[in-house]
Protein backbone atom coordinates (compact mmCIF):
# COMPACT_ATOMS: atom_id res chain seq x y z
CA UNK A 1 0.00 0.00 0.00
CA UNK A 2 1.07 3.56 -0.71
CA UNK A 3 1.09 6.62 2.23
CA UNK A 4 -2.30 7.05 0.46
CA UNK A 5 -3.90 4.00 1.11
CA UNK A 6 -4.26 2.73 -2.25
CA UNK A 7 -2.60 -0.09 -3.93
CA UNK A 8 0.54 0.16 -6.08
CA UNK A 9 1.04 -1.42 -8.92
CA UNK A 10 4.03 -4.25 -9.65
CA UNK A 11 5.96 -3.04 -12.05
CA UNK A 12 6.56 -6.12 -14.65
CA UNK A 13 10.01 -6.93 -13.87
CA UNK A 14 12.45 -6.09 -17.44
CA UNK A 15 14.80 -9.36 -16.56
CA UNK A 16 11.67 -12.06 -16.35
CA UNK A 17 10.20 -10.16 -19.55
CA UNK A 18 12.88 -11.15 -21.06
CA UNK A 19 13.62 -15.12 -19.62
CA UNK A 20 9.68 -15.52 -21.09
CA UNK A 21 11.25 -14.37 -24.42
CA UNK A 22 9.85 -17.03 -27.07
CA UNK A 23 12.73 -19.47 -28.40
CA UNK A 24 13.43 -17.94 -31.93
CA UNK A 25 14.84 -15.36 -30.08
CA UNK A 26 16.64 -17.14 -28.09
CA UNK A 27 18.36 -18.59 -31.13
CA UNK A 28 18.92 -15.38 -32.33
CA UNK A 29 20.91 -14.20 -29.60
CA UNK A 30 22.59 -17.25 -29.69
CA UNK A 31 23.28 -17.25 -33.15
CA UNK A 32 24.50 -13.41 -32.61
CA UNK A 33 26.93 -14.52 -29.82
CA UNK A 34 28.25 -17.34 -32.20
CA UNK A 35 28.77 -14.84 -34.73
CA UNK A 36 30.69 -12.06 -32.41
CA UNK A 37 33.08 -15.10 -31.25
CA UNK A 38 34.13 -15.93 -34.92
CA UNK A 39 35.10 -12.21 -34.92
CA UNK A 40 36.69 -12.38 -31.68
CA UNK A 41 38.67 -15.55 -32.76
CA UNK A 42 39.36 -14.89 -36.20
CA UNK A 43 40.03 -11.05 -36.02
CA UNK A 44 40.05 -9.24 -39.23
CA UNK A 45 39.32 -12.05 -41.14
CA UNK A 46 36.27 -13.31 -39.46
CA UNK A 47 35.38 -9.63 -39.50
CA UNK A 48 35.73 -9.42 -43.36
CA UNK A 49 34.09 -12.79 -43.59
CA UNK A 50 31.06 -11.69 -41.82
CA UNK A 51 30.82 -8.36 -43.68
CA UNK A 52 30.54 -10.52 -46.90
CA UNK A 53 27.95 -12.90 -45.07
CA UNK A 54 25.64 -9.73 -44.47
CA UNK A 55 25.71 -8.68 -48.08
CA UNK A 56 24.42 -12.03 -48.96
CA UNK A 57 21.63 -11.43 -47.50
CA UNK A 58 22.14 -13.64 -44.01
CA UNK A 59 19.56 -11.84 -41.93
CA UNK A 60 20.82 -12.46 -38.51
CA UNK A 61 24.08 -11.21 -39.13
CA UNK A 62 22.68 -8.34 -41.13
CA UNK A 63 20.85 -7.25 -38.09
CA UNK A 64 24.08 -7.16 -35.88
CA UNK A 65 25.28 -3.64 -34.98
CA UNK A 66 28.57 -2.82 -37.20
CA UNK A 67 29.91 -0.93 -33.73
CA UNK A 68 29.73 -4.68 -32.02
CA UNK A 69 31.66 -6.02 -34.53
CA UNK A 70 34.57 -3.79 -33.96
CA UNK A 71 34.80 -3.81 -30.47
CA UNK A 72 34.69 -7.67 -30.90
CA UNK A 73 37.96 -7.28 -31.91
CA UNK A 74 39.88 -8.78 -29.21
CA UNK A 75 43.18 -6.06 -29.83
CA UNK A 76 40.98 -3.07 -30.51
CA UNK A 77 39.98 -0.54 -27.85
CA UNK A 78 36.63 1.10 -27.00
CA UNK A 79 38.31 4.75 -28.40
CA UNK A 80 40.43 3.40 -31.40
CA UNK A 81 36.76 1.18 -32.32
CA UNK A 82 35.13 4.20 -31.77
CA UNK A 83 37.43 6.18 -34.04
CA UNK A 84 37.37 3.57 -36.66
CA UNK A 85 33.79 3.99 -36.84
CA UNK A 86 34.28 7.46 -36.82
CA UNK A 87 36.72 7.71 -39.66
CA UNK A 88 34.33 4.97 -41.68
CA UNK A 89 31.67 7.32 -41.15
CA UNK A 90 29.48 4.68 -39.95
CA UNK A 91 26.67 5.36 -36.53
CA UNK A 92 26.68 3.43 -33.67
CA UNK A 93 23.50 2.08 -33.40
CA UNK A 94 23.93 1.35 -38.10
CA UNK A 95 23.46 -2.49 -38.30
CA UNK A 96 25.86 -4.70 -41.11
CA UNK A 97 23.16 -4.50 -43.54
CA UNK A 98 22.64 -0.90 -43.47
CA UNK A 99 26.09 -0.51 -44.52
CA UNK A 100 26.98 0.85 -48.09
CA UNK A 101 29.48 -0.74 -50.24
CA UNK A 102 31.68 2.23 -49.77
CA UNK A 103 30.90 1.91 -45.52
CA UNK A 104 32.16 -1.62 -45.57
CA UNK A 105 35.46 -1.23 -47.77
CA UNK A 106 36.42 1.96 -45.88
CA UNK A 107 35.74 -0.10 -42.81
CA UNK A 108 37.67 -3.24 -43.85
CA UNK A 109 40.54 -0.99 -44.91
CA UNK A 110 40.34 1.09 -41.34
CA UNK A 111 40.37 -2.24 -39.20
CA UNK A 112 43.22 -3.89 -41.27
CA UNK A 113 45.60 -0.46 -40.90
CA UNK A 114 44.75 -0.30 -36.86
CA UNK A 115 45.04 -4.28 -36.60
CA UNK A 116 48.53 -3.59 -38.73
CA UNK A 117 49.47 -0.40 -36.20
CA UNK A 118 48.79 -2.40 -33.19
CA UNK A 119 50.81 -5.70 -34.86
CA UNK A 120 53.55 -3.31 -35.32
CA UNK A 121 53.80 -2.08 -31.69
CA UNK A 122 54.03 -5.34 -30.60
CA UNK A 123 51.15 -4.88 -28.11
Amino acid sequence: MTHFGTVRQRLANPRVAAMAADPADEEGSRRRAEVLGEVAAEGTVGLFRVLRRATARDREVADIRASALVHALPWISALDGHDVLLRAHVHDKQTVGDLSSGERVELCELVARAEHEHNRQGA
